[in-house]
């Protein structure tokens, strides 16, 4: 997917990804962040749709 955005949303991408990192430094609402600006992305390009399932069952898994 990183390939098919602009440069801009893939220093997005990067950003969101080093914040979340693997997860367990990430405070929630870092992590809730990071997770959406993921999803917007995803949302712009058509491979996207399997990352903007995957981070609404991550964030859902949070809110609960």
């Amino acid at each position: 997917m990183r390939e098919q955005v602009p440069a801009e949303d893939r220093e997005v991408l990067d950003e969101s990804l080093e914040a979340v990192g693997d997860g367990s430094a990430a405070s929630p609402s870092a992590l809730r962040r990071a997770l959406r600006n993921i999803s917007g992305v995803a949302s712009l390009v058509r491979a996207g749709a399997p990352a903007v399932e995957s981070v609404r069952r991550i964030l859902d898994s949070l809110n609960s």
